[in-house]
C-alpha cells in the first residue's frame, strides 16, 4: 500500500474441456545402410500419414517434425569399429479435432507403421479460449478488488477510483495451462482429456477515499 493508493494483483482460473488432441508420432529405423534405413522410414511414415488422412485428418493438421539421422559405430573388445549402424527417425505432429475418434485413429496410424512406429506424446488443447479467458479476467479483477477493499478497510479508508490496470502479473499475459498424457502404442485405450485451467491475472491500483 502506497501513500496515495493501494495496488493489488488478483488472479483467477476457469476450467475448460479440451477439444483437440495433439499427437507426436513417428518412425524409428536402423540399418547398416543409410539408403535402406531412410527408404524404410519413409515408407513406414507414408503408411502412417495415409491412415491419418483416410481417418479425416486435414493435410494442414499434419506437419513433419523431429526428423534426425545419425551414425552409431559399434566397437569390439579391442576398441576397433566392428560395425556401423545408421539411425533414421522421422516425426509427425498431428492435430486431431475429433476427440471421440482420436484414440482409435492414433492406434491405427501406429499399427500401419508396424515395428517402426513411435509415439512421443499426446497433448490436449482448447480450440477457443476467448470466452473462458474473458470470464477469468473478470474474476481476477473481482479478486483484486476484494483484496484491495480489505486492505483499505484495515487502514480505515475506502476505495476510490481506479487509476491503473495492468493485464497479467509482472508483465506477463494469461495463458492456458496445457495438460499432458501418454499412451502406450500397443494399447487401444480411450483418450481422457480431463479439464484444463485458463488462468488470468490483473494488477489494479485504486485511490484511497476518505
Amino acid at each position: 500500500m502506497g501513500s496515495h493508493g493501494v495496488t493489488v494483483t488478483g488472479s483467477a482460473s476457469v476450467d475448460v474441456t479440451p477439444d483437440i488432441v495433439l499427437a507426436a508420432l513417428g518412425v524409428d529405423v536402423r540399418s547398416e545402410e543409410l539408403s535402406t534405413a531412410l527408404r524404410s522410414a519413409e515408407d513406414s511414415l507414408a503408411r502412417m500419414r495415409e491412415v491419418l488422412l483416410e481417418g479425416g485428418v486435414q493435410r494442414s493438421g499434419i506437419r513433419s517434425t523431429g526428423s534426425t539421422i545419425w551414425r552409431e559405430d559399434r566397437a569390439g573388445n579391442d576398441g576397433q569399429v566392428q560395425a556401423t549402424v545408421m539411425h533414421v527417425r522421422l516425426g509427425l505432429h498431428v492435430r486431431l479435432h475429433e476427440m471421440a475418434a482420436a484414440g482409435d485413429l492414433v492406434h491405427a496410424a501406429l499399427a500401419a507403421a508396424g515395428a517402426d512406429a513411435t509415439m512421443d506424446s499426446l497433448d490436449f488443447a482448447v480450440s477457443d479460449t476467448a470466452a473462458a479467458l474473458a470470464q477469468a479476467r473478470d474474476a481476477a479483477f473481482d479478486d483484486a478488488r476484494e483484496i484491495a477493499t480489505a486492505y483499505a478497510a484495515r487502514a480505515g479508508r475506502a476505495l476510490g477510483r481506479v487509476t491503473t490496470i495492468v493485464d497479467g502479473a509482472a508483465g506477463g499475459s494469461p495463458t492456458p495451462r496445457m495438460a499432458f498424457a501418454a499412451m502406450d502404442k500397443a494399447q487401444a485405450m480411450p483418450i481422457e482429456p480431463g479439464q484444463q485451467s485458463v488462468t488470468a491475472s490483473v494488477t489494479v491500483t485504486w485511490d484511497l477515499a476518505d
